[in-house]
């Protein structure tokens, strides 16, 4: 009887024996510290689906909470099982993991979903910016073109976003991405001033007026949401590449504070904002729907803004990089650089302004695209190339690969629905 414990200790150490180990089998440049992955990380993750959190809540506070943990559980396996990829690959990305997986000739469909996925959530923020903007100038319900959504959406695109994108290097883009966190905060702060301007204000009976629990298409909604509001998995081994001591332990609790965390500023936002707006909350961003004029909730707005900006070049990167391998397969030139910079920045801004249906982009998006190249594909990476991993474990993976392809059904369906109410309204 006694031998137990002891066995069962050692089969434990064996099973976690990797832990200390490198990531990388080669020298890396280890100038990071945890703090500042963390920042790399949260700032990837909290994006274009932040804006829809609030809205989200609509079907019910419960609902909300629930589906919001279970993709903060679903983000962290995924992105762990992305890691231990690379302990039986030896690979660091995407590419080389599909390669090593399914085989080189297939490579072109993880650089088509990499593109879809990138454009699609580009266009996300072009459509933000187009919608914001006039919300910033005070021209919302402005029926002349400065409340026009797509003249402001190609107005960023040719004077804003197309210089950015040219640029051969994003290093001057660096300096701007401290802003980003600082944009994130602002928005949860001003989402707990108005909640405490309300409490002052109205003798709301709050308890009564909360929803916990409420069945509605917006439940599909919430999953694409989710789905794009944990998606950092494409700057997580760039990350890695450059954190100190870079180990699949250090990795783990990296991968959990970062998810645990934007779980928090999610949430934090969410509930605050729809403690004050209830059913004000319509398709859209709850920042629409703060009506009084207010320096405040302004600044906020054209804080957003700035983010989405900066946001749309560093996304566009990745579209555009996938193109040119798939395509080229070499350095591109600068005429080529520019030129697939300019179609990508004129192709993201027309499908951004052909619907102002918000929520039909983030369930194609965060629907179609984001869960299957997000969420399944590390899990099999890591179930195709896995050796004598522990039996929990793979149950874990297989669970998180069904989900992701119920995520994807659902959401797809809505879609289409969403498309054909679209056709017969007009």
């Amino acid at each position: 009887m006694s031998n137990v414990p002891l066995l069962e200790h050692k089969e434990a150490t064996a099973e976690d024996s990797y832990l200390d180990e490198p990531i990388f089998d080669h020298v890396t440049p280890s100038d990071t510290n945890t703090l500042g992955a963390v920042q790399v990380l949260i700032n990837t993750a909290i994006g274009s689906g932040t804006l829809m959190v609030p809205y989200c809540y609509t079907t019910g506070v419960g609902f909300s909470l629930i589906i919001s943990l279970i993709f903060c559980f679903v983000g962290i396996f995924s992105q762990y099982f992305f890691v231990l990829s690379s302990r039986f690959t030896k690979k660091y990305d995407y590419h080389g993991l599909f390669c090593a997986t399914f085989g080189e000739k297939h490579v072109w469909i993880v650089q088509t979903m990499i593109f879809l996925v990138q454009f699609g959530s580009c266009m996300i923020y072009c459509h933000w910016n187009g919608r914001l903007v006039p919300k910033v100038i005070g021209k919302s319900n402005d029926t002349g073109i400065l409340g026009n959504h797509p003249f402001w959406i190609f107005v960023l695109a040719v004077t804003c976003v197309f210089p950015l994108v040219c640029l051969r290097s994003i290093k001057q883009l660096e300096k701007f991405a401290y802003l980003s966190s600082g944009c994130i905060l602002l928005l949860i702060v001003h989402s707990i001033y108005w909640f405490f301007v309300g409490l002052h204000r109205h003798s709301v009976d709050i308890p009564s007026k909360i929803v916990w629990f409420k069945w509605s298409p917006i439940l599909i909604t919430c999953l694409s949401v989710n789905s794009m509001a944990y998606n950092c998995h494409m700057n997580l081994f760039p990350t890695l590449h450059h954190l100190e001591r870079s180990t699949y332990k250090r990795s783990r609790s990296l991968i959990i504070w970062v998810m645990v965390g934007a779980f928090v500023l999610y949430n934090l936002y969410g509930v605050f904002t729809y403690l004050f707006l209830f059913d004000s909350i319509g398709k859209g961003s709850a920042l629409e729907a703060y009506t009084e004029k207010s320096l405040f909730t302004t600044l906020t707005i054209g804080g957003i803004v700035f983010d989405l900006i900066i946001s749309v070049p560093i996304v566009i990167w990745a579209a555009r990089t996938s193109i040119n391998d798939m395509f080229f397969g070499n350095e591109p030139t600068t005429l080529r650089w520019v030129t697939m910079g300019a179609l990508l920045t004129l192709g993201t801004a027309i499908f951004a302004s052909v619907s102002d249906n918000v929520v039909l982009f983030f369930d194609v998006v965060g629907g179609l695209f984001t869960p299957s190249l997000i969420f399944l594909l590390p899990c099999l990476f890591y179930l195709y190339n896995q050796k004598g991993e522990p039996y929990w474990r793979i149950v874990v993976a297989c669970a998180v690969s069904i989900f992701s392809i119920v995520a994807t059904i659902a959401c797809t369906y809505q879609a289409i629905d969403e498309v054909i109410d679209t056709y017969r309204k007009k």
